[in-house]
């Protein structure tokens, strides 16, 4: 009986053991459990998986900010340009990569990808103790790298005066205006003559952003291309001026008085007063040519001239200056005969027509 009784108490006392021995285990099994779980989230890895968890929309935003407003808001805010140029990188997804050469025991450095673009780097270190005493590695250095971004820099544009220059929408004033010059063309000689050709404005725009987009328009809402040779377009415009029957007008008075100055310079000693009586209705009193015709007269019984023969006129331009003044720049070659034969002169004028009481007068004339 009583050795029956020692083998249950050893029974038990084993029993009691394996429990003790169980719990043991498992208490130890759970402290290692916590204790690896503690050292995985105090590692850099959890630290930045945490930080790569973190860009969203909103924290790459303020990544990308410095750079984003760089460039001149009225040309692009800021949420437009991340909405075009960085966020479908960040919808492509984001991911870092380990730079080995900047890492050390106590530093881990990655750099950081927006799908495949590179948008800088961060550097992680160990920080304050957590549970077993274990160092918490957190980020401790961001340096973003959005120049990627780029920009046009300083882009400058010259349009005429009048006409209206968009960036990205956005009609540019005149802070934006960085000079101005007269235009260049054939028809600067007009303003020899006292009259204002319309002058070019030029618009500068600086940090303008990559995606930026120029639009003109003139007075009347037509577009031009902004790369228009607009110093011709002023020229065009100019030598277009005129209606069908004012060029028409022009086109009859040029040949008139092509005809009458023919006679009139070919007349000789005994004849020029017919020439002079021939053009002088064509003249605007008063007037500079009007003068210097009249004292043409005097050398003209002096001419050796036996003829001047028109061979034709032919019209190279009509221009609309306003205010009833028009230019007529044609071309008359002339058959003269002189002492020493025959010779085709060419001849080119530009000629400054006033109306007046429905009729043209002459008041000046170039030739070229």
């Amino acid at each position: 009986m009583e050795r029956s009784n020692k083998k249950r108490r050893f029974r038990l006392a084993l029993l009691i053991w394996g429990l003790v021995l169980l719990g043991l285990i498992a208490a130890g099994l759970y402290v290692l459990g916590r204790f690896l779980a503690a050292y995985e989230q105090a590692g850099p890895e959890t630290a930045l998986e945490n930080y790569l968890s973190s860009l969203d929309d909103e924290k790459a935003f303020a990544l990308a900010e410095p750079s984003l407003r760089s460039f001149d808001g009225n040309l692009a805010p800021p949420e437009e340009i991340f909405a075009q140029r960085v966020k479908p990188l960040l919808a492509a997804g984001v991911r870092a990569e380990r730079d080995e050469n900047a890492c050390s025991p106590t530093r881990e450095v990655f750099r950081l990808f927006f799908g495949e673009q590179p948008v800088g780097w961060i550097a992680l270190e160990p920080g304050e103790k957590g549970a077993f005493g274990l160092s918490l590695w957190r980020v401790t250095e961001e340096e973003p790298d959005f120049s990627f971004l780029g920009g046009k820099g300083s882009l400058s544009l010259t349009v005429p005066e009048g006409f209206t220059v968009l960036c990205n929408g956005y009609a540019l004033d005149e802070s934006y205006v960085s000079g101005r010059r007269e235009s260049r063309t054939e028809l600067d000689y007009l303003r020899g003559e006292g009259y204002e050709l319309p002058s070019l404005v030029e618009y500068t725009v600086t940090n303008c952003p990559l995606t930026a987009v120029f639009r003109v328009f003139d007075a009347e809402g037509a577009e031009y291309a902004p790369d228009t040779d607009f110093d011709a377009l002023i020229a065009r415009r100019l030598l277009e001026s005129c209606t069908p029957e004012e060029r028409e007008r022009l086109e009859d008075f040029a040949r008139a008085y092509a005809e009458a100055y023919v006679a009139f310079m070919g007349g000789r000693r005994t004849s020029y007063g017919a020439g002079y009586r021939q053009i002088l209705p064509l003249l605007e009193p008063g007037s500079d040519l009007a003068s210097r015709v009249g004292s043409a007269r005097r050398g003209m019984a002096w001419t050796h001239n036996r003829s001047n023969e028109l061979q034709g006129v032919e019209i190279n331009a009509a221009i609309r200056l306003g205010d009833g003044v028009y230019v007529c720049d044609f071309s008359f070659p002339v058959n003269l005969q002189t002492l020493t034969g025959y010779t085709l002169i060419e001849n080119r004028a530009r000629l400054f027509v006033l109306e007046r009481d429905g009729a043209l007068h002459a008041f000046t004339m170039l030739s070229y």
